[in-house]
């Protein structure tokens, strides 16, 4: 019976055993040794085929290591596990299906049964249409609404359907085409697409919609934003078609959107999105570097598909890494992988073997379901899991346990738990796992509770239930967090309703989808000054002025209603950030700073030379002096680079909140806070189950 279906729990295996006493022995390994003990040792571990060159000779193996690890993969039965896959067998056991993308670059004439059917014959014929396609476009003969060619093609897309795409087209650039040019689109915030087509005429456009279900929210977004573009730009829907195509397997759903049948490109669900850019998903790597160099690129991968197939795996480059991996992350304890393009080109293959290596690794169980005992990929380990369950033992000693489920007896699993503490103060950090925490507390201690919710320093969001107005009113006045919600699940801002960012430890500002986040993507005007020489400030006397000031008050400076579903109120207010240090660097713009400052509701202090207004410091202020002073929430000063960037390292140093160094000529919105409560106006508050229900 076939590997996929009988898999092995691999570490019964003798080969497995081996590995294990075999690393022992290789614990003082020395990479400088081995090689100056092995001068072939360069020749012995590289590789070359199918045009690539692999030097795996830096790594913490020798002869015996490779030999071991290719006694394993033989003992797994990987090479036929291998030629199950290329022949078409139902390897995608979760699915029942196979897994072909290396179908798409097998030459014409070859066989290939899926289910009793042969898929070469529509494989090509999908490849002379984008063939077909490819060549009107470069021949000008593809004309938009008003009979211009089509000078531009936007890919949108997600995912597989992009970053694939994406890559190529930018590694190949050098063979660009001249007359098209190729862009992508997946990023759902409009301002991506305002950009691009911002450099686009909409009768010189066709658009490329890539999705398999022709339901990706995230494409479709993109698409119909791209659709109400063109028609704004005078295109019409008699001739939509002229400037969409779609590659899908819905076809239904594409014709319904106005794309025209012959302009749909079929997909398989054979063919995995992260693998599928050899498919009609490349179109855009076609149209960029031509037909004949895309049938190259699809040449190239079937010469390594045949190596992959054939060569024996001591010289089989790709059994040789993934052994590596296995070798690695079980014996090594090695979690995380680092890929450092060589080239300007190659920059976004980290992001497209980022989705190759994640969805295809990192599984919890077998094929048969059975949960594995290995390491499978780059995934969270065991050290992370220890320290959520020893939080977990320390409160069951404690007698702190109210709730616990089961979890999976293998794996790096952690059971669902509740647990009871006094108050925020028993949690001294952040657990990243499935623990809720409860405190209770009389009525009449609210005040002290958001006393220590506040003293914490963290700030991003507030849940709260309660039908009192009054009591609403009051703590949401009182809490320090960007995000409040009230009645309703606390996880999730809805964008462009509810503008999402924290405070003090939690974030900076401003709020990401607020009024005020354009700017921060904006470069702003800045103020330069020349320092002034430094007359040191007495560190005491500024941090007992420090310690006399009142911050600013916490009522709203505005307060904006943000849209939302109706029986939902959302409102974005504004505060004061608090204690201004205005460094100048001298009197006059430090002056204005404070000035500037006040206007914001802020509370200024002037420290800088020659400074003679009430309750300022007449001196400069050793900038080493921002790591340890304390009682201020934001430091004004315009001065040259080398001044700016000694107040910047000083602020990095600190513990505690992040305070901002403000350069700008403008501060207005550095100077203000945003806070955005939410209330589900429509819901019986102080119901527990909303937390979990209204999602």
């Amino acid at each position: 019976m076939a590997y996929y279906r009988t898999p092995h729990d691999v570490t019964t295996l003798p080969a497995w055993q081996a590995l294990t006493d075999h690393r022992k022995a290789m614990q003082n390994f020395s990479m400088r040794d081995a090689f100056n003990e092995d001068p072939q040792r360069f020749n012995d571990f590289t590789l070359s085929s199918a045009g690539l060159f692999l030097d795996y000779s830096k790594n913490l193996i020798n002869a015996e290591t490779r030999q071991l690890l290719v006694n394993l993969a033989n003992e797994v039965g990987l090479k036929d596990a291998i030629k199950a896959q290329y022949d078409g067998e139902l390897v995608n056991s979760s699915e029942g299906r196979p897994a072909l993308h290396t179908a798409l670059r097998r030459p014409v004439g070859d066989k290939l049964m899926v289910n009793g059917v042969n898929v070469m014959p529509e494989v090509h014929k999908v490849l002379n249409q984008i063939t077909d396609l490819v060549g009107r476009i470069h021949d000008g003969l593809w004309r938009g609404y008003t009979e211009k060619p089509i000078t531009d093609v936007v890919n949108i897309g997600i995912g597989g359907s992009f970053l694939g795409p994406e890559l190529v087209s930018e590694a190949l650039l050098s063979y660009a085409q001249k007359g098209v040019r190729c862009h992508y689109l997946a990023n759902i915030d409009g301002t991506e697409l305002h950009e691009l087509t911002s450099k686009l005429r909409a009768e010189t456009t066709l658009f490329i919609v890539s999705s398999k279900t022709f339901s990706t929210l995230e494409t479709l977004k993109n698409a119909t934003a791209a659709r109400a573009w063109y028609l704004a730009q005078g295109g019409s829907e008699a001739e939509l078609y002229r400037h969409f195509i779609a590659v899908s397997s819905n076809n239904a759903a594409a014709v319904a959107f106005g794309i025209r049948e012959e302009n749909i490109f079929p997909m398989w669900d054979w063919v995995g999105g992260r693998y599928s850019l050899w498919s009609a998903i490349g179109l855009p790597i076609a149209l960029a570097v031509g037909m004949s160099n895309f049938k190259e690129l699809l040449s190239g991968a079937y010469t390594m598909d045949q190596h992959f197939l054939n060569a024996d795996f001591e010289k089989n480059m790709p059994v040789l890494l993934g052994l590596l991996g296995v070798w690695y992350g079980n014996f090594w304890g090695a979690q995380s992988h680092a890929i450092l393009p060589y080239d300007h080109y190659l920059r976004n293959i980290t992001k497209h073997l980022q989705q190759l290596d994640m969805e295809s690794n990192g599984k919890s169980v077998r094929q048969d379901g059975v949960p594995v005992k290995t390491d499978t990929g780059p995934v969270i380990d065991e050290e992370a899991r220890q320290g959520i369950v020893d939080h977990i033992e320390k409160a069951r000693r404690e007698n702190r346990l109210l709730k616990e489920l089961e979890a999976p007896g293998e794996g790096t699993f952690v059971a669902p738990t509740v647990l009871r503490v006094n108050g925020i103060k028993d949690l001294e950090r952040e657990i990243f796992g499935p623990v809720l925490h409860i405190a209770t507390f009389k009525a009449s201690q609210i005040g002290r509770v958001i006393a220590d919710i506040n003293a914490t320093g963290y700030g991003l969001t507030f849940g709260l239930h309660s039908r009192i107005d009054d009591r609403v009113e009051d703590i949401t006045s009182k809490v320090k967090a960007g995000n409040i919600y009230i009645n309703r699940n606390q996880i999730g801002a809805v964008v462009a309703s509810q503008p999402f960012g924290g405070e003090g430890l939690s974030g900076t500002g401003p709020k990401a989808g607020g009024p005020h986040y354009l700017s921060r993507f904006v470069r702003q005007e800045t103020k330069s000054g020349t320092p002034q020489k430094l007359v040191g400030a007495d560190p005491t006397a500024v941090q007992t002025r420090l310690d006399q000031l009142k911050p600013a008050r916490q009522a709203a400076l505005s307060a904006t209603a943000m849209p939302g579903v109706t029986g939902e109120s959302n409102r974005l207010s504004t505060f004061a950030r608090g204690v201004v240090l205005c460094l100048g660097p001298d009197a006059a713009d430090a002056d204005r700073q404070a000035e500037l400052a006040r206007a914001h509701g802020c509370v200024p202090l002037i420290v800088a030379g020659e400074a003679s207004g009430a309750g300022s410091i007449p001196f400069v202020l050793d900038r080493e002096d921002l790591e340890t002073l304390s009682g201020f929430d934001a430091v004004l000063l315009w001065s040259d680079v080398a001044d700016l960037r000694a107040a910047r390292i000083a602020l990095a140093k600190r513990s505690g909140p992040l305070i901002p160094l403000i350069s700008e000529a403008d501060p207005s919105e550095r100077l203000l806070l945003e806070r955005h409560v939410c209330i589900d106006t429509t819901a019986a508050g102080g119901n527990a189950a909303l937390l979990a229900a209204n999602a």
